[in-house]
């Protein structure tokens, strides 16, 4: 996604910026979510290229590991399946922003079909996509999906 992102708006105007954590969990994650994932990412710089504006962009891609709690390794409330606290679900987090001119997100055009393809590619993942803009002042996106 860093490479992809940076050489997309290489040679555009948009001032772009890449955060990652320093470590990540150790999972694999699938064929089907990594394409998924990709191209939620790719039309969301499309949009920004295209539609917003803006000056400046951020992608920022992190993990979030479920905490356990004191009684977790109890036989009765353990989770099947699960046997440490390493194993406990990880989810990725993806959120691009930026700061162009936004849109009403209660009004876009019926025959675009870009957001809708976004939220159905998280979807077909078990994900969530939340879409946040305000005219005037930029736009979020923000991808949630269990690794």
């Amino acid at each position: 996604l860093r490479y992809y992102s940076q050489e997309f708006l290489d040679s555009s105007t948009v001032r772009f910026k890449v955060n990652t954590q320093m470590k990540a969990p150790d999972k694999q994650v699938d064929g089907k979510t990594r394409r998924h994932i990709f191209l939620v990412v790719k039309e969301a710089l499309n949009n920004i290229l295209k539609h917003s504006g803006a000056k400046n962009a951020v992608l920022e891609v992190w993990t979030e590991q479920a905490v356990p709690g004191p009684d977790y390794l109890t036989a009765e409330n353990a989770p099947s399946g699960l046997d440490s606290p390493s194993d406990m679900p990880v989810t990725l987090r993806i959120r691009i922003t930026d700061d162009g001119k936004g849109f009403d997100t209660a009004n876009t055009t019926p025959f675009r079909n870009g957001l809708t393809n976004m939220q159905n590619r998280a979807g077909e993942i078990d994900g969530s996509l939340v879409m946040e803009s305000i005219p005037g002042q930029g736009t979020l996106l923000d991808l949630k999906v269990g690794i």
